[in-house]
C-alpha cells in the first residue's frame, strides 16, 4: 500500500504496529503516531526533490492523473489511505491548479474496524444520523461500519458519496466492503452526488463524509425532504461547537437528524456518546 515510497522506509514502517499517521517533511526525520504514541524514524531524512518524487509515484506515475485531488490539497492511495499535501501551489484565477513543490506529505491510514458501530445499531430505529468529533478520533471507520450495517442488515439501498475515496476507496486495488446493497460515487461533489444519486439509484440511504459548506448541507436538506435518509459526519469537539457552527444552524433548527453521535478520545480510549434530535443523552458507551 505504501509502494510510492522508498524500500526501506516501508520496512521501517511495517515493524510499527496500529500506524495511524506519518508525516514526511523536508529535512526532518519522518514522524509516526501509532495506538502506542509518537516517535521519529532518525535514519531518514528526506529532500524537497524526494517528496515530490513520492508524490508523483502515489499518483500512478503521473501528477495530472490526481490533478482534481491535488487542488484539494491530497491524493488517495491504494488502501483509501490520504495523502495530506503542503507546499507551494499553483493558482489559476484565484484557484488552485497544481503543486509546484512539496515541503511535507502527511500520510493517514484509515482503519476498518468491524462491529464500532454495533451498540448505536442495537438501539437505531431508522433515520438520519450525524457522526460528530474532531479530525482522526473515528467518525470515518464509524460511518464505514454502520454503512455495513445498513447494506447487509437492514437490506438498505445505500448510496455512499465518496467525495475523498476514503468511505469505499473504491477506486483503489483494494477497496473496503461496504455490504451488499452499496452503489458508490468516488470523486463528485455532494452537491451532484445526492442529486444524482437520488434521481438514478432509488437510495433509502445516502452515507458520506465530512459536511463542510452551505451546500453540502443544502445537498442534505434536499436529499431528507425527498424522502432519502442521510449519514454524514462533522468535524466538531462538543455538542456546543456543533451547535455554533453556521453552517448546521438550518440542519439542527428543522430537526432533520433523528440521532446524533459524538465520538471524543482520551489517549487511548474513545467514547461513543448518542443523542437524540433534540441532541438530549440517549447513551454513552
Amino acid at each position: 500500500m505504501l509502494d510510492f515510497l522508498p524500500k526501506n522506509l516501508q520496512r521501517a514502517l511495517e515493524k510499527i504496529e496500529n500506524l495511524n499517521e506519518v508525516k514526511i517533511r523536508v529535512n526532518s526525520p519522518v514522524k509516526y503516531t501509532a495506538k502506542s504514541g509518537e516517535g521519529f524514524l532518525k535514519d531518514f531524512v528526506y529532500k524537497k526533490d524526494d517528496l515530490y518524487r513520492f508524490l508523483v509515484l502515489g499518483s500512478n506515475g503521473s501528477i495530472y492523473s490526481k490533478e482534481n485531488d491535488i487542488k484539494n490539497g491530497f491524493i488517495t492511495v491504494d488502501g483509501g489511505i490520504r495523502v495530506g499535501i503542503a507546499g507551494e501551489f499553483v493558482t489559476q484565477n484565484g484557484e488552485v491548479s497544481g503543486v509546484k513543490s512539496v515541503h511535507s506529505l502527511t500520510i493517514r491510514f484509515p482503519s476498518d474496524v468491524k462491529g464500532v458501530s454495533s451498540v448505536f445499531s442495537s438501539f437505531y430505529k431508522g433515520g438520519s444520523v450525524l457522526v460528530v468529533s474532531r479530525s482522526g478520533v473515528g467518525k470515518t471507520t464509524f460511518l464505514r461500519d454502520f454503512t455495513r450495517f445498513l447494506s447487509n442488515d437492514c437490506n438498505k439501498n445505500v448510496t455512499v458519496v465518496d467525495e475523498r475515496n476514503e468511505i469505499g476507496a473504491y477506486s483503489c486495488d483494494n477497496p473496503f466492503d461496504l455490504g451488499v446493497n452499496a452503489d458508490v460515487l468516488t470523486y463528485v461533489s455532494k452537491s451532484y452526488g445526492f442529486l444524482q444519486g437520488v434521481r438514478t439509484l432509488n437510495p433509502n440511504v445516502i452515507v458520506t463524509d465530512e459536511l463542510t459548506s452551505l451546500s453540502d448541507t443544502s445537498a442534505v436538506l434536499s436529499a431528507i425532504y425527498s424522502g432519502v435518509d442521510v449519514v454524514a459526519s462533522v468535524h466538531a469537539n462538543s455538542v456546543l461547537e456543533l451547535k455554533n457552527k453556521p453552517i448546521l444552524s438550518q440542519i439542527i433548527d428543522e430537526k432533520v437528524f433523528n440521532y446524533y453521535v459524538l465520538i471524543t478520545k482520551n489517549g487511548l480510549r474513545r467514547t461513543y456518546t448518542c443523542y437524540d434530535v433534540d441532541l438530549n443523552e440517549i447513551c454513552k458507551y
